[in-house]
């Protein structure tokens, strides 16, 4: 009788790397299938994307197009649209989920000796990214970009490369502004180096440039305004005790959802002293959470990689089969329950672009009273105003309204004298009945010029047809 054949072991153990790059992909693809087959888009995807458009026609970031969010991913989506030709979200869905896969495998492969306890490590990232409701975890938004050079900024510090961690520090922060408060447990990985002095001289130096100089191509002062400075009106939506209330409520769903990460990060907390600089991470990500008072459940994204990390650290000491299984059956109701679960503040926009579409030409101007990006995305008609949505002039999801938008609104509707008006106030879509439309004095003037057109489950399309009023 012949001896049973190794020989498929040994192939795989000769190409574990590649090996894990395939399965730790398969498996991210598969818990993000989501992405393939609803045309569900998230509040940010489709802002990005109208905005997106935008800078394809030429327009400027914090100029004539502007949100209070960095300008990196904005241009990734106008790289997907122009090199498709399309405004299809695909590409970018998918490219995010390959981020994802990296970053898992990146913690897995800097934390682990072993190959399958990176690969359990990455599987878990991996798991935990699709552990969240529907658009949290499937829409290729800030957050999820964010947890590459997070990581890659943790990473690069662990080994005493300043300079690159610095790079990768200002390139999260360029994607999603908490992202800077990673600078702590980097800051404290290369000060406690042997030069300790210079290599915080040197992440201090490169970082600090090389942001000015981005900020230097748009404009130092507005790129800080719409960056910085006007983040202020996006807080105080809560009270203080229902601001605790709800950080505390969606922490603990948050830290149940990856039951088994929290788990095995609680094992290592006696160790603590080891690995410091993961626990420091773990605390300044939940800084980078809660720093808006809002705790949407894509916020928690900041959390997952040091978590993994921490994760990393227990992970020869349990029974691998038994905690993927938890992780693996702890994400599959996630994802049975948010792909079940109706949505209300996904609205579907499609009749509204069928009628923005019958109604205009591709060069024709559309304003959208609240907030409902979608319309000017999928319609791929241009924005009649800088704004992608209106809760900078009314407030609404704001806490209060930016300073100057209902001018600078006033501005670009006399400058592009919109087609069509669609006012999704009456519907209350995403709380935009909370101001109306014709209680803003200065848009009650403007619609003088408009006679509706058409009523589609209370999104009211307005057009042109009357001279132009302005505000």
């Amino acid at each position: 009788m012949s001896a049973p054949t190794t020989t498929p072991v040994s192939w795989i153990r000769r190409h574990q790397a590649p090996v894990a790059v395939i399965g730790i992909l398969a498996l991210a693809l598969l818990v993000h299938f989501p992405i393939f087959t609803s045309s569900r888009l998230d509040v940010d995807e489709a802002s990005i994307g109208s905005i997106a458009q935008g800078l394809l026609r030429g327009g400027h970031l914090y100029t004539n197009l502007v949100d209070r969010k960095p300008p990196l991913l904005f241009y990734v989506y106008a790289g997907s649209f122009w090199a498709t030709g399309s405004n299809s979200l695909i590409p970018v869905r998918l490219l995010i989920v390959a981020l994802e896969a990296a970053t898992g495998l990146l913690i897995g492969v800097a934390s682990c000796r072993e190959w399958k306890h990176r690969v359990a490590v990455a599987a878990l990232f991996v798991l935990g990214t699709a552990t969240f409701p529907f658009n949290d975890a499937h829409a290729a938004g800030f957050e999820a970009f964010m947890l590459l050079p997070i990581t890659l900024a943790w990473y690069w510090s662990r080994r005493g490369h300043a300079a690159l961690a610095a790079l990768a520090l200002v390139i999260a922060v360029l994607i999603k502004q908490p992202a800077a408060f990673t600078v702590v447990p980097v800051a404290y990985n290369l000060w406690r180096r042997p030069d300790g002095r210079r290599q915080l001289a040197v992440l201090t130096a490169t970082g600090g440039l090389t942001y000015l100089a981005v900020a230097a191509l748009f404009g130092i002062r507005q790129f800080l305004f719409w960056n910085i400075s006007s983040n202020g009106s996006y807080l105080g939506v809560y009270s203080m005790i229902g601001t605790i209330g709800v950080g505390l409520l969606s922490t603990a769903t948050y830290a149940a959802s990856h039951v088994v990460m929290v788990w095995l990060a609680a094992r290592g907390w006696p160790q603590r002293r080891l690995n410091l600089d993961l626990w420091l991470w773990l605390g300044s990500a939940f800084v980078g959470v809660a720093v808006g008072e809002h705790f949407f459940g894509h916020y928690f994204f900041q959390m997952l990689p040091p978590l993994a990390a921490l994760a990393a650290t227990q992970i020869a000491r349990v029974t691998l089969r038994s905690a993927m299984a938890v992780a693996g059956a702890t994400t599959a109701l996630w994802l049975a329950f948010s792909v079940a679960l109706p949505r209300p503040d996904l609205p579907p926009y499609e009749a509204v672009v069928r009628e923005v579409d019958r109604l205009t030409t591709k060069d024709q101007a559309v304003f959208v009273w609240g907030s409902y990006s979608e319309v000017t995305w999928a319609s791929q008609r241009p924005m009649a105003t800088r704004f992608p949505h209106t809760n900078f002039v009314t407030g609404v999801d704001q806490g209060r309204p930016t300073k100057g938008a209902l001018a600078d609104l006033c501005h670009d509707l006399d400058h592009s004298r919109p087609e069509v008006i669609v006012d999704t106030s009456p519907a209350d879509l995403r709380d935009a009945g909370k101001v109306p439309l014709f209680s803003v004095a200065q848009m009650a003037a403007v619609m003088r010029s408009y006679e509706p057109v058409d009523d589609l489950d209370n999104v009211i399309i307005y057009r042109l047809s009357h001279p132009w009023q302005g505000c």
